[in-house]
């Protein structure tokens, strides 16, 4: 956080990049804390500047990684509360308007800020469009959502009929990315059933992947019980690899979430 604080709004956008991506991170290990509302405020704090070095307008000769850096930051915004960044983003997706990125990245946000309804919506969008590619960006967009209910539901999205081949898993990772304990309970039934509808390595992976961003240690059990019903012995390398981050994950919440909040609180302005 000491850092991030002192870096100056026109350092190079990849190392911006990597802190907006830092913040992200720590903003998901929060969850639903009640620390996470003040999380949020001093992230914003510390986005400000960049966010204004930067502008809402690509400049003609900017870098790729400054247009990549201003889709990141107007994310993170929306992700951290910030208002007037989603309604932003709302009147680009509805509208059409601005650039390609400002549309992709409108459209980010809007599946990062789904309610249900948002979400119904953007699924009905993906079914009716005729491009592949276009049907895939959507549902990416929607495996985005922060909402851990919807997250459970993509999850069914995801293994059903409505998504180009070989995509699901992607989704999967996605959606279990941002909230890993919904989207490992509405796998449950599917993994009980028998091995999912994935490519076998990338079933392996994904599903590891999702159990390794939880802090639950009840999920290391979950996640060797998976293993051995589905995974040969030596080939159980992303298993034990989830079970350490699960671990990780537990001494982040114990001690590196309080000296952050204790960072905030001596902060404070």
């Amino acid at each position: 956080m000491t850092f991030i604080s002192k870096l100056p709004p026109d350092t190079d956008p990849v190392v911006w990049e990597r802190a907006v991506r830092l913040l992200v991170t720590v903003g998901r290990a929060y969850g639903k804390d009640p620390p996470r509302i003040d999380f949020r405020r001093e992230a914003l704090k510390l986005l400000d500047p960049v966010a204004g070095a930067i502008g809402t307008v690509p400049r003609v000769d900017e870098s790729p990684n400054t247009a990549t850096l201003r889709s990141s930051v107007w994310l993170a915004q929306v992700r951290f509360g910030d208002a007037g960044a989603l309604s932003r983003a709302k009147r680009i997706f509805a509208s059409g308007q601005g650039s390609i990125a400002d549309q992709r990245a409108a459209l980010d946000i809007v599946g990062l800020a789904a309610d249900a309804s948002t979400f119904d919506a953007l699924l009905r969008r993906a079914k009716v469009a005729q491009d592949p590619l276009e049907r895939i960006r959507i549902l990416r967009a929607m495996a985005l959502a922060m909402d851990p209910n919807l997250s459970a539901r993509m999850v069914d999205v995801a293994l059903g009929p409505d998504v180009p081949a070989g995509s699901g898993g992607q989704l999967l990772d996605i959606a279990g990315t941002e909230n890993p304990e919904s989207v490992w309970r509405a796998l449950a039934p599917y993994l009980a059933r028998g091995p999912l509808p994935i490519d076998q390595q990338l079933r392996w992976d994904v599903i590891s992947d999702i159990a390794a961003g939880s802090a639950d240690p009840t999920r290391i059990d979950d996640v060797r019980h998976y293993g051995e019903q589905d995974m040969p012995a030596d080939a159980r390398r992303p298993v034990e690899a989830a079970v350490a981050s699960i671990k990780l994950n537990e001494r982040v919440k114990a001690g590196a979430l309080p000296d952050i909040d204790h960072w905030i609180a001596s902060h404070a302005r």
